[in-house]
């Protein structure tokens, strides 16, 4: 048996004066547990044993990783907690809109900019909610009547019109859980509105915080308002995990909530009004939240398990971009203390460099005896060694920026960091940098300063561009249509900051971190690519081309415009469409088909492009059947029209003016027509105009290799395959849409058969639910201690899912379910791989399993089922017009870039700048920890600036809001 201790403080508010905590109050705060706490193993190196940053960077993708677990599982506290914030906020939008907040939302520093980021993603989900993010200080001075209050001045809101609505909702949000101005803004507003529901996120559900809610381990049913981070104690000051950690659960939750809201809508047959997203827009949003976790194992080099997995390209970019980072920090270490040692050595021996050598130089001359030009000359060289003394240290600067390939030229004096990102990015940045560096020596400080690139930091920062700030610029993925605006945005923000010098020895220094790999020749000095191959694709980059390779955002913005304007395929930035195509594959190809290849008839062309075409069209992404040799101003026959526009030797046509057009300048030319022979041809076919007849067989028009590689390489012909492409991909989205659909009795028979198999695991939980059922009425008949059913409960859970993890990285739970696709036999036969299945969990070696579990077939599994992928908004292809369509987008989009994607830029410049500080931190004589700064207290809280000048009225008991429905097994495949 093990007893931990909860808490050691009486934290009973009903009374005035404080109530002494005797013997029986101080062992009600003890739980029994059934065996050890749940702790984690992992292998460490001693430099990150001894780094607590460096420890929470490395749990992130283990963290990650539980707080998905915890949402994906139906027994959890999280999933649980988070139905019942979703059906509250389901019935706030049924509702009639009336005056008062519907969603409060309130913390302090990371929290709070978590908390606002949460709220903005939430009121685009809900549009018809009032919701308000603000900090815990301000709500205690808006709720607090008594003399002594705070009110705030710079909000749009006051305390007459601070109402939360009946049946409102307030999130508390507080990685400590015992942060003082929320902790009593939660009491407060759970005191003065007990009709409001109240919910509480911290790092734990054990907290001060709970207890203000009223939830907390004396109570022996769960009430469904606390929510957990996963993230633990963490006492590292520079927040990193727990802050990833609460931004994924946040998105979790706002998952649960579309869920919800989008599965109201369809069944009421509701508008668009209540719920912007859909339940296959809801699919696609969970389907790019999972996205994070593999881009953060790629980041951090461990793996969801904590284990050392091979270094990635991004990694490794970050940690090489990070040293560069720091030679610009230890250039002030380096020269002063390779100057303190020079002067040391030369004072104390007597041994001036200059004078030392000028001494030894004149030796045995006529300047070494006495006289005017040798005292002169003497005064001169110690001259000489003062300059050198005094400009020593500028000369070893200098040679430490050659030695590191920096810029020579740059202000001598400490550098400045500055974000350009996101407000919720730049401003958790500008908080964890500056906590990196807070016990740092003057000579190795910086500073940390930020900005959003797409509102104030041209306004607020370009007159400070100077060569000492150094930008760290977070960039949109441009390659989807709706944020590539933003991109443009961000890189215009940041051009003007980078030439606002005359000269570039004096202008700053750009770090780009994003998923485009495009750069702007000389804008960026170096770039760091993040990774989005795990990521799936959307349906813009299908329709825009972008999926693969670097694409210009501006680029991006003008064919998002000529899409919306139905106008794409005459943009004029796509490639060509037979770029591949050289002159001597042209001419193997007219030799097949048995033509010419120095004079082609005018009347074989067609045809020949209309072969080439549906030999090419897989290569050129098209549907052949669609291709139409008129819309490359070409005709199927030989036959012509006297002066008709169509015709081939008419002098207006457009196949006359194709052919005729020499090829481009990259194009291999072919010898020239003779200039006779042109007229010739011109004035046979004039004649033939003229007197009524069409031309024969050897008056035809005959055109040049090169003339006809101008063809294909034309605009029309560009124009063209552009469009047929366009329409080939929405063809091939409605497909998979309608497999899709198709497929829907094929998951109801596999269904049936998963079913079986759920009775099995139905089993062991009503056992083990029976098993925590009596132990919240027994107590321990040797030691007297309550058994809080649910917290251990969710220990166990914590356990379980450990332990299936360890089964699902390993391939067998992933395998299992494909083969069982393929086994449709009785029911006895799937439950005897049933218990195959639970004895390889159990570590069984001798099971089918087993050779099913191979690497080879989960890598072929994961390929095939990313290709067969449908993409990100494509089930709105051809239920909407392209206008319509991108605004559709717009929502997923947005979503995906502030739950996802900011997220991942977040911790790849945490990586970034850790590995930037951590050298300065570990100098000699001048070490100092990363992980605190001199304003750390004794305790885990914040201090509150707003002091609490009121007596509280007693709490009331909250009511229980989850109910069994809440917590049944569904299945849906």
């Amino acid at each position: 048996r093990h007893h931990i201790l909860v808490r050691g403080a009486s934290l009973a508010h009903a009374e005035l004066e404080p109530v002494a905590l005797d013997h029986d109050t101080f062992k009600q705060r003890w739980i029994k547990l059934w065996s050890p706490p749940l702790k984690v193993a992992r292998k460490y190196s001693s430099k990150v044993a001894s780094d607590a940053v460096a420890s929470d960077l490395c749990d992130v993708p283990s963290v990650l990783s539980e707080v998905e677990d915890s949402w994906s599982d139906r027994t959890s506290l999280n999933y649980q907690s988070g139905q019942c914030f979703a059906r509250c906020i389901a019935d706030l939008v049924d509702r009639e809109p009336a005056a008062g907040i519907d969603v409060l939302i309130f913390g302090v520093e990371n929290s709070l900019w978590l908390g606002q980021q949460f709220a903005a993603d939430l009121k685009i989900a809900f549009p018809k909610l009032n919701i308000l993010a603000i900090s815990s200080n301000w709500v205690l001075g808006m709720m607090q009547q008594a003399q002594g209050r705070v009110d705030p001045r710079n909000f749009a809101i006051d305390p007459s019109s601070f109402e939360l609505k009946a049946g409102g909702v307030f999130l508390a949000l507080s990685h400590s859980g015992t942060t003082y101005p929320t902790v009593w803004a939660a009491r407060m507003v759970t005191r003065k509105a007990p009709q409001v529901y109240g919910f509480a996120m911290s790092a734990d559900f054990d907290t001060v915080l709970a207890n203000s809610i009223g939830q907390d381990l004396s109570q022996q049913s769960f009430t469904g308002a606390l929510f957990s981070t996963m993230a633990g104690v963490r006492p590292a000051e520079p927040a990193t995990v727990s802050t990833l950690a609460m931004h994924h659960t946040l998105t979790c939750l706002l998952l649960a909530c579309s869920k919800r809201g989008a599965e109201s809508c369809a069944g009421e047959g509701s508008g668009s009004a209540t719920c912007s997203l859909k339940i296959a827009d809801v699919a696609d949003f969970q389907r790019a939240v999972n996205s994070l976790l593999p881009a953060a194992e790629q980041i951090c080099g461990l793996n969801r398990a904590g284990e050392q997995q091979r270094t990635s390209q991004v990694r490794r970019d970050l940690l090489r971009h990070g040293a560069y980072l720091a030679s610009h920090l230890l250039e002030g270490w380096y020269s002063t203390f390779l100057m303190c040692t020079y002067v040391y050595i030369t004072v104390t021996f007597g041994v001036p460099f200059f004078t030392t050598t000028w001494s030894k130089a004149i030796e045995g001359t006529w300047l070494e005896e006495e006289g005017i030009v040798s005292n002169i000359a003497w005064y001169l060289v110690m001259h000489i060694d003062a300059h050198f003394y005094v400009f020593l240290a500028v000369v070893l600067m200098l040679a430490h920026r050659v030695l590191c390939g920096r810029r020579l030229l740059t202000r001598f004096t400490a550098r400045t960091f500055v974000v350009v990102d996101s407000t919720v990015n730049y401003k958790l940045l500008r908080a964890f940098g500056s906590k990196l560096g807070a016990l740092a020596f003057p000579f190795t400080g910086f500073r940390v300063v930020g900005q959003n690139g797409e509102d104030h930091f041209v306004h607020e920062m370009t007159h400070l561009a100077t060569s000492d700030a150094i930008l760290l610029v977070g960039r949109p993925d441009g390659r989807l249509g709706t944020l590539a605006a933003s991109e443009a945005a961000t890189i215009m923000s940041t051009q003007q900051a980078r030439y606002i010098c005359s000269r570039p020895c004096r202008g700053v220094e750009a770090i780009s971190i994003g998923h485009n790999p495009w750069a702007k020749a000389g804008l960026f000095r170096r770039q760091v690519v993040l990774p989005s191959v795990q990521r799936p694709k959307f349906v813009s980059q299908h329709l825009l081309a972008t999926e693969v390779g670097p694409h210009a955002p501006g680029d991006v913005v003008q064919k998002a415009g000529a899409l919306v304007a139905g106008k794409l395929h005459k943009a004029g930035s796509q490639a060509e469409p037979f770029a591949w195509m050289t002159m001597e594959a042209l001419q193997e190809a007219l030799l097949k088909k048995g033509l010419n290849t120095s004079r082609i008839p005018a009347s074989k062309v067609p045809t020949f492009i209309g072969d080439l075409v549906n030999e090419c069209y897989d290569r050129l992404g098209i549907d052949a059947r669609s291709f139409d040799v008129h819309a490359v101003g070409l005709t199927c026959s030989g036959s012509t029209t006297p002066g008709g526009s169509d015709s081939p030797s008419s002098p207006n046509s457009p196949m006359k003016r194709d052919l005729e057009r020499g090829p481009s300048s990259s194009i291999e030319a072919s010898p020239p027509v003779s200039p006779r022979l042109g007229q010739r041809s011109l004035f046979k076919t004039a004649m033939s105009k003229f007197l009524g007849r069409q031309p024969t067989s050897s008056e035809a028009v005959t055109v040049t290799l090169g003339n006809l590689m101008a063809v294909l390489r034309g605009k029309k012909m560009k124009d063209h395959i552009r469009e047929l492409q366009l329409q080939h991909q929405r063809a091939k989205l409605q497909k998979k849409t309608q497999d899709g659909s198709a497929s829907s009795d094929a998951r109801k028979t596999m269904k049936s058969y998963f079913l079986l198999w759920v009775r099995l695991h139905m089993s062991i939980k009503a056992q083990e639910q029976q098993q925590a059922e009596q132990s919240r009425r027994v107590l321990d008949t040797e030691t007297g201690l309550p058994s809080v059913g649910w917290r251990v409960e969710e220990e166990y859970r914590r356990r379980r899912r450990q332990w299936l993890q360890r089964a699902r990285f390993s391939g067998v739970v992933a395998v299992c379910f494909e083969h069982w696709r393929d086994f449709e036999r009785e029911g006895q036969k799937i439950l005897d791989h049933a218990a195959d299945f639970v004895g390889t969990m159990s570590g069984c070696s001798d099971t089918p399993l087993r050779s099913w579990a191979s690497e080879e077939s989960l890598r072929e599994d994961t390929a095939q089922s990313k290709e067969d992928e449908l993409p990100i908004g494509g089930h709105r292809c051809g239920l909407a017009d392209d206008p319509e369509l991108f605004s559709q987008l717009r929502v997923l989009e947005r979503l995906y870039e502030t739950r996802v994607a900011a997220a991942e830029r977040l911790l790849a410049s945490y990586v970034l700048l850790h590995s930037a500080v951590k050298p300065i931190s570990r100098l000699w004589w001048l070490s100092y920890d990363l992980d605190r700064s001199e304003s750390r207290l004794r305790v885990a809280s914040t201090p509150a600036p707003v002091p609490f000048v009121e007596a509280l009225p007693c709490a009331r008991p909250r009511p229980t809001q989850a109910t069994c429905n809440d917590f049944q097994l569904l299945v849906s495949i």
